[in-house]
């Protein structure tokens, strides 16, 4: 496998892309590269077969609010299904990137706030989207 562009229109996660997501995100994890408030985050989406993550941020202030993007097997409206209370409760945006390369990433983003809390909120999200 060569890389990412490999998985480019693949509109939903297959099994291929979720194993070379996890390899990225091991690097990425020896290198210091996630906020280590986040490893927990990242674990509980990545537990669940469906899911994988593709970024994430605790929050730090100013322009970098607390977000959680993912990749998908569910259709966007079993996704949306999931987490519509939790947006509303949270005053979170749900945003799509990647369409333009067929690879939607849903980008789960919560207002500014304590990093506990975004991390709290995003481990009540990841449950949420499991089985």
């Amino acid at each position: 496998m060569s890389g990412l562009e490999d998985f480019r229109g693949h509109v939903w996660l297959d099994g291929a892309e979720k194993r070379y997501r996890m390899i990225q995100l091991a690097a990425e994890l020896c290198d210091g590269q996630i906020d280590p408030e986040m490893v927990e985050v990242l674990e509980r989406f990545n537990a669940v077969a469906w899911l994988c993550t593709t970024q994430c941020c605790s929050g730090h202030g100013g322009e970098k609010k607390p977000h959680v993007d993912l990749r998908t097997a569910l259709g966007f409206d079993e996704l949306w299904g999931r987490s519509c209370a939790w947006i509303e409760r949270h005053g979170a945006t749900l945003t799509v990137c990647g369409s333009e390369m067929g690879m939607p990433r849903f980008c789960f983003w919560l207002p500014e706030m304590p990093i506990r809390e975004a991390v709290a909120a995003f481990k009540e999200l990841a449950r949420l989207l499991g089985p």
